[in-house]
């Protein structure tokens, strides 16, 4: 029993100095206890859920950064629509420009027609008058050659105030001959008249003529120009519109850009946040290796 067994090694603790029991070294200090499996858990959920947090937001910089790409890429295609729409817009107001020169020229020159057809007619109208005066004298002209026509021999009729017969038949032919003359000069007049007054008409026809092509071509112009015109107003209107929505585009732009570069900060703090957790983890499981 216990009993025995201390007197059996009683006289063995007798032996024993006091002091040699004090020089007895002591005993080596205990290890550390190791980390429970608890901590090592929480440790690697934590680490698991940075690196998810880290994929994530890699994949939402990446998807900015395609977005960015994108809208860059419409920014240039919509300035370089805007910039062909000023170009057309510029052409178009040349266009417009010359044909309005095209019109005031068309204008002046109905005007100066106008002016010569004004001046033709008041010419024709004088020489209507003329043409009725030659008329009115010639009929003036020829009752007066009536009245002096002389009576032929087998008249019964006698005129006291007649010359001799002799004086008279000399008189009848030099008349005759005055009046043929007067009759050719007169029919060539008339004729001269006639002639004159339908080159004239002539003249005057094919100048109206000219002016009514012109006023339709004029006409046309006129609805063409309208055309025109309502086509520069539609693309201005088109660039203006085009200029707004590039300019909120780049305001968007601006904001997807400011976002991005919070999210490059943001990844930039993460990624030092993932440094330091990975250098904290390295430590703990230095220690529990330890």
């Amino acid at each position: 029993g216990p009993s025995e067994t201390l007197q059996r090694i009683r006289p063995r603790l007798n032996l024993l100095d006091h002091r040699q029991l004090l020089t007895v070294p002591p005993l080596p200090p205990p290890p550390p206890a190791p980390a429970s499996p608890p901590a090592r858990v929480a440790e690697a959920y934590l680490v698991d859920r940075l690196s998810a947090k880290l994929e994530k937001r890699k994949k939402k910089v990446k998807l900015w950064k395609t977005r960015a790409a994108n809208i860059e890429r419409s920014r240039q295609e919509l300035l370089e629509e805007a910039q062909e729409m000023k170009r057309r817009l510029v052409k178009e107001e040349e266009k417009t420009a010359e044909a309005r020169r095209k019109v005031e020229a068309e204008e002046r020159q109905h005007a100066f027609t106008s002016k010569v057809v004004l001046r033709l007619e008041a010419e024709a109208k004088t020489l209507r008058q003329r043409i009725e005066e030659l008329q009115a004298q010639s009929q003036e002209y020829k009752r007066e050659m009536d009245m002096l026509t002389i009576c032929n021999p087998g008249n019964s009729l006698s005129f006291s105030f007649l010359p001799p017969p002799d004086q008279t038949q000399g008189d009848e032919a030099e008349q005759e001959d005055r009046k043929k003359r007067s009759s050719r000069r007169k029919r060539s007049a008339r004729d001269d008249s006639l002639q004159l007054v339908e080159t004239l008409a002539t003249r005057m026809a094919q100048v109206l003529t000219r002016e009514e092509e012109r006023a339709t071509e004029k006409l046309e112009q006129g609805h063409e120009e309208e055309e025109r015109m309502r086509v520069v107003a539609e693309l201005q209107l088109k660039v203006s519109e085009l200029e707004s929505f590039l300019a909120r585009k780049e305001d968007v732009l601006r904001a997807t850009t400011d976002e991005l570069s919070l999210c490059k900060s943001k990844l930039a703090r993460a990624r030092q946040h993932n440094v330091a957790n990975k250098g904290s983890l390295k430590l703990w499981e230095d220690m529990l290796n330890r």
